[in-house]
């Protein structure tokens, strides 16, 4: 809808339509994806991890409440961290997924849907 067109929006859109079943967010030092999107029983993370140490996974509802979250100490690598979480016992809706260090927080959007 933008009357300029740049390289990044065009590679954000070809993403966007090659990846339907999940998120990509590509910004900042977390890299996050997510998939399925919508899900109903699993949800699969991946994020770059740029340093070790501790990583908080934090799952809010739409109204802003902490519904699930998990610390994971002293992660001891770098590179692709992979997780799963069960969410099979959140209620339809939309919520987001927070990761955060002790120096950044990055998010991102999805669906449960049973």
């Amino acid at each position: 809808n933008d009357s300029d067109i740049t390289l990044n929006a065009v590679t954000t859109a070809i993403n966007d339509a090659l990846n339907p079943t999940g998120i990509n967010q590509q910004k900042g030092d977390f890299e996050l994806s997510s998939f399925p999107n919508p899900t109903n029983d699993l949800l699969n993370i991946t994020c770059n991890i740029s340093q070790v140490e501790n990583i908080r996974f934090e799952i809010v509802n739409s109204l802003g409440e902490t519904v699930f979250f998990v610390n994971e100490k002293s992660i001891s690598t770098t590179g692709t961290f992979n997780k799963v979480f069960d969410i099979s016992r959140l209620e339809s809706g939309i919520y987001f997924l927070n990761v955060s260090s002790t120096s950044k927080t990055e998010s991102l959007e999805f669906i449960v849907s049973h």
